[in-house]
């Protein structure tokens, strides 16, 4: 049987999927059995709520009810599975879940301990879905929870994209995605991609791209040089450094002001001749910086920096099955 197979099964049943910090594995799906991930976020929010009407991220869950933020405080997938099994107020209400006696793989711990298989992706799915079963229950049985709060709600907040599929894919969303999940960290509390309804996009003034820097170049001699320019409400928060190659990186400040006042000082050293980067203090003199606006807007003028993908030679599912509003805007990248 294979895969696409199991996921048109999936799709044609309209059943529920529940999935753990699951963002990066419904992309995957989509990216190697649906289709080509869509160029545009909102169609890309489509595409998926089009495949799959009714998703449930138990992490979401665990970091959005008060009562299992403060019993779950640790919602890894593993930690999450242990304390769920093992703390009181979830005993008195944990369903009885066993395995069939034909199924010799995967033991259930009276402990709640993990298995040593534990990251083995069917262990993995089991024991998301035993901690959504706990979750379900509990809400259940003490508020009499209407489970549509999580419907197609997916985590994302302080999430990390180190992920090849959107590094090398020539679609712009590898940028949105990225920098939607950043900046929200920052500038609101949203904590979730929303597959139900639009997202309403940042507008990344608290953002800049730097490129053409030396190779030597560390995250920390990043840090150094525009830590200089956090205003003093901001002290004592991260500058994030988002590498997108060898060369080029997105830097995340607090405020706009504090990304004009980089900017002011960037201006006054354009035209200097660089000199030669010793590896110890990076100055503005020595990279090209722009906002997101105007990555935007080249971005949109030019056709792709790389060439596509070439064709997978998996089957992808039948058209029927993907979401019939595509983007007419062009595919950009990453240069």
């Amino acid at each position: 049987i294979r895969i696409t197979q199991i996921i048109e099964k999936i799709i044609r049943s309209r059943k529920q999927l529940i999935g753990h910090n699951c963002i990066l594995d419904i992309a995957h799906i989509v990216d190697k059995c649906i289709g080509e991930l869509q160029d545009d976020v909102e169609d890309f929010r489509k595409q998926v709520s089009t495949a799959f009407p009714f998703i449930i991220d138990t992490k979401y869950m665990l970091y959005h009810h008060e009562d299992l933020r403060l019993k779950v405080p640790q919602n890894s997938l593993g930690k999450a599975y242990e304390t769920t099994g093992a703390h009181p107020w979830f005993q008195q209400y944990n369903p009885e879940i066993s395995l069939s006696t034909e199924f010799q793989r995967y033991k259930l711990s009276s402990e709640n301990t993990l298995d040593n298989l534990h990251h083995e992706a069917g262990y993995d799915a089991l024991m998301t879905g035993i901690l959504y079963a706990r979750i379900e229950s509990a809400l259940r049985s003490h508020y009499g929870n209407a489970f549509e709060t999580y419907h197609n709600k997916l985590y994302v907040y302080n999430m990390w994209l180190k992920d090849s599929l959107f590094y090398k894919s020539s679609n712009i969303i590898c940028v949105k995605l990225t920098l939607l999940m950043y900046a929200h960290r920052y500038i609101s509390s949203v904590t979730a991609f929303d597959l139900s309804a639009p997202n309403l996009e940042p507008t990344f003034e608290n953002v800049v791209r730097i490129f053409n820097f030396p190779t030597k170049t560390k995250t920390w001699h990043i840090k150094n040089l525009f830590g200089q320019y956090l205003e003093p409400q901001s002290k004592g928060k991260q500058i994030n450094v988002q590498w997108i190659g060898e060369n080029s990186a997105w830097v995340f400040m607090c405020t706009e002001s504090e990304i004009n006042n980089v900017l002011k000082k960037a201006r006054k050293t354009n035209g200097i001749c660089k000199e030669n980067f010793t590896g110890k203090k990076l100055s503005f003199a020595d990279f090209d910086i722009e906002t997101y606006a105007t990555f935007k807007s080249a971005q949109s003028q030019h056709s792709p920096a790389v060439a596509p993908r070439p064709n997978k030679k998996r089957k992808r599912l039948q058209p029927n099955l993907k979401s019939t509003e595509t983007s007419t805007k062009p595919k950009c990248c990453i240069s």
